[in-house]
């Protein structure tokens, strides 16, 4: 979606200037009338539809991908071996033996090769505990914090990572916190029926406010009651091949949102090859907190610390099983050592 604000002392005119530049398809977002030196100022910001991201797509030929695809392979195979020759030439034997089982128990864990060598770095150089250069390398924010901070919340993610059931969890709990409150499910996702029924069924049971997010008129009535709800949890799609976030946002409706957290949704299911791919993708200045779904289908837990120290976002919030209730559970740093030391959650 193209957004443009225009200003002038005729209304008439803007409008004309807008069908002009923008066509008939344009909508007015916003208007505002100020006195300036005597005269009137009329401020509008319109807004319209674009869609380069298939012209993009068709562009993109698909050897490219597959070059890609190969270059990246060879590329992570080769710093596999420079990070492991590396941890060869550190002083490993002078550290402790606790220090060198719970590294250990990190590699298995599958944290990663170059979080492994600054680790060890670090605690050589470093007069810090090894519990406090772990919590500098990796950052913990709880969602309770985040959610508290400000009113609307994007999700962001893969397809089928859970993104819509951690909204659902996440309003129900803010609910039961704040009986009083008003809150608004939005749905952006309109590639899959069966997670639009899901969130619109339960916002019903739940006494939620609903919104469907097709186009730039939703768009434009959501902007119009944004004052009026305490917090609004807006669900997205995975991103097809070609997009990245930066890209879908400036397309999607939701470019008329400023003030937001977006929160980027993945699993430790995922391989840390899988991982890159998908960061590939969703990485962007927007991304406020990492959340960690399905936890209950998980052997290890080494990813989580993988792409938290990648891309020094903060985890946020860990989900453990199915079930809408007392499965979410917000994260500082004990809870997230308790999860890669001992395997459990508190």
């Amino acid at each position: 979606m193209q957004v443009k604000t225009y200003k002038g002392y005729s209304n008439y005119e803007i409008l004309q200037k807008i069908k002009v530049e923008m066509g008939d398809d344009a909508i007015i977002l916003n208007t505002k009338t100020e006195e300036v030196n005597g005269r009137k100022l009329y401020t509008v910001m319109a807004a319209k539809d674009v869609d380069k991201s298939r012209e993009k797509e068709k562009e993109k030929p698909r050897a490219k991908f597959k070059t890609e695809e190969v270059w990246y392979r060879e590329w992570k195979e080769f710093k596999e071996h420079i990070f492991s020759l590396l941890k060869n030439s550190l002083d490993i034997p002078s550290l402790s033996s606790r220090q060198k089982a719970a590294i250990r128990h990190l590699e298995l864990e599958g944290v990663g090769e170059d979080f492994i060598v600054s680790l060890i770095s670090l605690l050589k150089r470093n007069g810090k505990s090894f519990m406090e250069i772990l919590n500098s390398m990796v950052k913990t924010i709880p969602m309770d914090k985040l959610i508290r901070d400000k009113k609307c919340h994007v999700f962001v993610g893969p397809h089928g990572v859970g993104k819509t059931s951690t909204i659902l969890k996440l309003a129900l709990r803010y609910k039961r916190n704040n009986p009083e409150s008003l809150i608004c499910l939005v749905n952006v996702d309109n590639y899959h029926g069966k997670g639009k029924l899901f969130l619109k069924h339960y916002a019903e049971l739940s006494n939620f406010c609903y919104r469907d997010l097709n186009g730039l008129r939703e768009a434009a009535g959501l902007k119009a009651e944004f004052e009026k709800f305490d917090r609004i949890f807006i669900d997205t799609p995975g991103l097809r091949q070609g997009m990245d976030l930066d890209l879908w946002w400036e397309e999607s409706p939701l470019s008329f949102i400023e003030d937001v957290h977006t929160h980027l949704v993945l699993s430790p299911l995922y391989s840390s090859h899988q991982i890159d791919h998908y960061l590939a993708k969703f990485l962007s200045d927007k991304l406020t907190s990492l959340i960690w779904t399905k936890l209950d289908e998980a052997c290890i837990f080494g990813t989580m610390i993988y792409t938290a120290f990648k891309t020094q976002l903060p985890i946020s919030l860990i989900t453990n099983g199915p079930q809408l209730k007392n499965s979410v559970y917000p994260v500082d740093k004990a809870t997230l050592w308790n999860l890669i030391f001992k395997h459990k959650i508190s």
